[in-house]
């Protein structure tokens, strides 16, 4: 009897955690198409960008910025193995700067602010590329920059509330 009741409570909260990965699976595809069309319109890379009080120049301020948009557009962040460092050499700055300018303007950790771009980019990707949707955790994790399925899945779960499997397979499922 026992068996069959904690069975039972097994099943329902079951259901309940798909009920929600189906919900969260809902808003992530409208937050994508949302990204999606916001992307499409065309970003003026030189408009003026309101500088906050700050120890670092403002000029080395809005260039890293600038820096940071085209490395945004261009899709750096799919690099494996960046860091801080190597980014803010190709920039020509130093760590400091770049993470203190990407904590006041992005409002996240360097590594929030890579995951999010990661992983913002990998559900359009997924969604557009049929094949990509037939990859195991470890290609995707790899062709979105991530060293491991693990850290990859991780990414994807803290960002969007769903794993990624359950994403693709509601993909494939979706009519």
């Amino acid at each position: 009897m026992g068996n069959v009741v904690a069975a039972g409570i097994y099943s329902v909260r079951q259901f309940k955690l798909k009920q929600s990965y189906r919900l969260k699976f809902e808003r992530l595809i409208e937050k994508s198409k949302e990204a999606i069309s916001q992307s499409n319109q065309s970003i003026d890379i030189a408009m003026p960008i309101k500088v906050k009080s700050s120890p670092i120049a403002e000029d080395v301020i809005l260039n890293i910025l600038q820096q940071l948009e085209v490395f945004e557009m261009q899709n750096g962040f799919l690099k494996p193995n960046l860091t801080i460092q190597s980014l803010a050499k190709e920039f020509d700055s130093n760590g400091k700067y770049l993470s203190k300018i990407v904590n006041d303007y992005k409002c996240k950790t360097f590594i929030q602010y890579i995951n999010d771009l990661r992983i913002d980019y990998a559900v359009t990707q997924i969604q557009e590329n049929k094949i990509l949707q037939r990859y195991t955790l470890q290609a995707l994790a790899a062709e979105f920059g991530y060293n491991s399925a693990d850290s990859f899945s991780a990414a994807f779960y803290k960002k969007t509330g769903i794993k990624a499997s359950f994403f693709i397979k509601q993909l494939q499922i979706k009519p």
